[in-house]
């Protein structure tokens, strides 16, 4: 029998001894309880019959008593009557008489109806109501016969020891009928003490029996309740392997059953829990990102391989410390929002210092962690290391503007320089000068020592036309802080130099000179000492042009003037200088 069916039949035991207890006791209460309904039912009628009887036997003794004065007043002074009482108090007496009569009639009907077993108290009650009457009539007629007061004194004291005599013995058939009612209310009260004793007795006999059921399966229910708390603290310490052995078949084996189930579950889920955690965390570990996962505060809690990797730390001395001291700023800020974006769709590029202190380009989002537990909120910073996009960046930038012999500004680079110098020139009114420079008999050094030798030749070349430039001092002024001299190679042995600012012209040949005095010293190429010099044309902005592409031109008509001199020599552009060259191109052409 399984438990719950062992305790509903110990249960239902109990209760239905209780509700027969219940029912007996109800039973009696309701019988005495009707008993005692017949009785109000019956003494009530009786009692205000009695209380009618009892008045007017009490109206018939004053009324009469109240003649009977009067007369004896009247006589006592000689006063003639001429009848023996007046007409209102004659009138009086007899309606005294005819309301006891009709009293005593009702009473002794209802004495009869409600009493028939009382034979001998009905017999009395009709001699007494006779002699009340009898004694009336006498107290009547003494009364009228003017009898003195001594006999009416008599009378009436006849007629309350009747009246008296008949209530006792109408009081004593009410206290007959309630000691029969007591009687019987007693022997009720007995019965529902046995019915009481033999409650006690029952239910403790139940509740015996049921102690005996539960000391008889208290280890089968006591053992297996004890090997599922211990199975249950080996959950808590994360033992998922021990399942509980199923015995009873009962509801503690149904719960037996569904415990092991459970413990399957759990050994499922912990699997799978221990499968995804290892699953992320591959993916984080072969993931180039940085990832970076904080606290609401921006303090450090989870980051991956690529981040530790990147950054040259190792994984404890990043945790627990503010994100911002990676970043840019390396200092910590109040709000961690303030330093990059929170949930946006764009990423912001930035630089993230590594151990060393140098600054590493990437491109960062960070995204607000949500959670109901408020512990568990924070933020997640993801940043691409973009340093190969910017060398490539750099490298691209270098390739379009500048020249990869010498690494001084190509064509392009110099055109956009010149043209901002122009507008600047034009906007402040001032000169500006551009310098074509030709390396005289690089085509030999070419031929005779290699091209080896002739590349090395152009790289130091250009390396002392810029220090010409920078410790020249005719060139320098206040206004030009965002624009500098420039050196570019326009390839081949042909430079171009911008003079951003020139205070007079003849200061672009002031320049020129220095070049030549700094190029007198030979240069080491090779173990071999090597001259160069320069044969430059020189144009002046706005005389020899409003333009660059004018400018440049008449630089290198000026350069070709320059040449027709001889080696290492400089000319200013003229427009005769440009009417010969056009002469010159035209006989070429024909």
């Amino acid at each position: 029998m399984k438990i719950k069916h062992r305790l509903l039949v110990a249960y239902f035991a109990i209760t239905a001894t209780l509700c027969l207890f219940g029912f007996f006791s109800y039973q009696s209460n309701l019988q005495v309880l009707q008993e005692y309904e017949q009785l109000s039912h019956k003494t009530t009628p009786v009692l205000s019959a009695l209380n009618k009887v009892r008045f007017s036997a009490l109206r018939v003794v004053s009324s009469t008593s109240e003649a009977g004065l009067i007369s004896a007043l009247k006589m006592a002074h000689g006063i003639e009557l001429g009848h023996s009482v007046d007409g209102d108090e004659n009138e009086e007496a007899f309606q005294g008489r005819r309301n006891l009569r009709q009293s005593l009639k009702q009473y002794r009907a209802l004495v009869h109806r409600y009493f028939p077993d009382e034979v001998e108290v009905s017999t009395q009650i009709q001699q007494l109501s006779d002699e009340l009457l009898r004694i009336s009539d006498l107290f009547f007629t003494a009364i009228k016969s003017q009898q003195s007061a001594a006999a009416l004194l008599a009378l009436k004291q006849q007629f309350e020891q009747v009246e008296i005599e008949l209530f006792s013995v109408s009081q004593a058939a009410l206290n007959h009928e309630l000691e029969e009612i007591e009687e019987h209310s007693s022997d009720v009260n007995d019965s529902i003490g046995e019915l009481f004793q033999m409650l006690i007795f029952g239910v403790t006999v139940s509740l015996l029996v049921v102690a005996l059921m539960a000391l008889s399966h208290a280890k089968n229910i006591a053992r297996p309740i004890t090997r599922l708390k211990d199975a249950v603290a080996r959950i808590s310490r994360g033992d998922y392997t021990t399942p509980v052995p199923v015995v009873p078949q009962d509801e503690l084996g149904q719960l037996s059953l569904a415990f092991n189930q459970m413990l399957d579950d759990l050994k499922q889920n912990q699997q799978q829990l221990k499968e995804a955690h290892r699953y992320t965390e591959n993916i984080l570990h072969v993931m180039e990102d940085v990832l970076i996962a904080t606290d609401k505060h921006g303090v450090m809690k989870k980051v991956n391989r690529a981040a530790c990797e990147q950054l040259g730390y190792r994984e404890a001395e990043l945790l627990g410390r503010p994100l911002s001291l990676l970043l840019e700023q390396g200092k910590q800020e109040p709000d961690i929002a303030q330093l990059i974006p929170v949930d946006e769709e764009e990423h912001s590029e930035r630089s993230l210092r590594n151990a060393k202190g140098h600054r590493v380009p990437v491109l960062a989002s960070m995204s607000s962690i949500l959670s109901d537990n408020a512990e568990h909120e924070g933020f997640l910073f993801i940043a691409t290391n973009i340093s190969a996009r910017k060398l490539a960046e750099d490298k691209i930038h270098k390739l379009t503007f500048y020249d990869s012999l010498s690494g001084l500004p190509n064509r392009t680079l110099f055109n956009d320089r010149l043209q901002q110098a122009v507008k600047y020139a034009h906007r402040k009114n001032q000169h500006l000068a551009v310098l074509f420079l030709d390396l005289d008999n690089f085509k030999q050094v070419n031929d005779s020592l290699g091209h080896d030798v002739g590349d090395e030749l152009l790289r130091q070349v250009s390396e002392r036309l810029v220090e010409a430039l920078r410790e020249s001092d005719i060139i320098a002024h206040e206004d030009m802080q965002l624009m500098s001299p420039t050196v570019s190679r326009h390839g081949g042995d042909e430079f171009l130099i911008l003079l951003p600012y020139v205070a007079d012209p003849l200061d672009a040949g002031k320049v020129v000179e220095r070049i030549q005095h700094l190029f007198c010293q030979p240069l080491q190429v090779n173990m071999q000492d090597l001259y160069a010099t320069f044969s430059t044309g020189i144009a002046i902005f706005p005389e020899d042009g409003m333009n660059e592409r004018l400018l440049m031109q008449n630089a290198d008509t000026a350069l070709y003037s320059a040449k027709s001199y001889g080696k290492n020599q400089f000319a200013f552009f003229d427009m005769e200088m440009n009417i010969l060259a056009l002469k010159r191109l035209d006989v070429e052409n024909n």
